[in-house]
């Protein structure tokens, strides 16, 4: 690479960048916004008064340190101001396990329980002020006797992306087992944005539904999901392979019940389910266009050896997508059935349609 005509490695300066960016990860207490800027301007002060040294052998010399270094000093300062701005979205401590009154709007796919509900929402506004802007939700039945008592099903309310909702919610920072070579739930919430738990009391009450064309691109995606599931549902009520479906299709792991877990993790299958949903059905689009793409580019004879109408190759096309949809879905179909010990297979091809 150059830069004003000065060769440097490229490879170096973003090495450079990931390792200061590791660093701060591992430093126990970030230095300030003052001395970040400080070091960020004397470095580039410093190439910038190099750039006019008339001895060029030198200031090519000393360039090629400099600049893979002020891509470090970058990314340091990039990566502090990050970490900064995720730790100063926390929770008061005199608002811990507190009420507080919250306007919140639905921000992903909730997790269906018969006695309650779970979800990430994106809080609007809330008092008093100072709860953080993604938070988890419990929403627990009024007869909840605690996640080892039987579960009784409650009537919910209808819950799906885009709702704007004002409730009254106990609201406190996440903590969780640190028990060694165990699951980090505090770490994984922290990764996510969610720097509070809160559990509804009360009745809440429905505000809004943000219209579909005002929503973000992620939230269009969770709404989709939402409707994927719903029509899924009334084909995989009641079904014990419910869940693992439910995965499979739009990645929701929620439905797969711990003793499933337990198995795919004695069997080393946990990574097919983690890795699947969404994934897989991206992968699937892209195959299928790629199919499509080829397949109109694909020119079809008639019994005479020349090419037939545009009518006849519609035709032809029209049948052999039917016939090749509906022998992938048997297909696919019958071997979901054979893995899930399920006599009819065709339970997986009305899904696959309903999705």
């Amino acid at each position: 690479m150059r830069l004003a005509g000065i060769p440097f490695s490229g490879r170096w300066a973003a090495a450079n960048y990931v390792a200061a960016t590791l660093w701060v990860q591992q430093l126990a207490l970030l230095p300030s916004l003052l001395s970040l800027t400080l070091l960020v301007v004397v470095w580039a002060l410093g190439i910038a008064s190099l750039l006019w040294r008339k001895d060029v052998a030198l200031r090519e010399r000393l360039l090629r340190i400099l600049i893979p270094g002020f891509c470090g000093a970058l990314g340091f300062s990039v990566a502090t101001c990050a970490a900064q701005q995720r730790l100063s979205d926390r929770l008061p401590r005199a608002d811990e396990n507190r009420v507080s009154k919250v306007v919140f709007q639905v921000a992903e796919l909730p997790r269906l329980r018969p006695d309650s509900r779970q979800f990430v929402a994106r809080v609007l506004r809330s008092h008093p002020a100072g709860v953080p802007q993604r938070i988890v939700v419990g929403w627990a039945a009024p007869d909840w006797a605690g996640p080892y008592a039987e579960r009784k099903s409650h009537d919910f309310p209808d819950l799906y992306p885009g709702q704007i909702w004002q409730a009254n919610v106990i609201v406190k920072t996440p903590h969780a087992a640190l028990n060694p070579n165990g699951f980090d739930y505090e770490s994984h919430l922290f990764a996510q944005g969610i720097r509070a738990v809160a559990s509804v009391r009360g009745s809440p009450r429905l505000l809004e539904v943000q219209p579909l064309a005002e929503r973000s691109l992620s939230l269009m995606a969770e709404s989709l999901r939402h409707g994927i599931r719903e029509k899924m549902l009334p084909f995989l009520d009641g079904m014990r392979y419910g869940g693992v479906i439910t995965a499979l299709s739009i990645g929701d792991q929620a439905s797969i019940s711990a003793e499933d877990w337990a198995i795919f993790n004695r069997s080393g299958l946990t990574h097919l389910v983690s890795i699947s949903g969404a994934h897989v059905t991206l992968i699937a689009s892209l195959v299928a266009a790629l199919a499509a793409w080829a397949w109109r580019r694909c020119q079809i004879k008639n019994k005479s050896g020349g090419i037939g109408s545009s009518a006849e190759r519609g035709g032809v096309h029209r049948r052999w997508r039917s016939r090749s949809v509906l022998c992938g879905g048997r297909v696919g179909g019958a071997s979901a059935a054979h893995i899930l010990n399920v006599g009819d297979y065709r339970i997986f091809v009305s899904v696959a349609f309903a999705a």
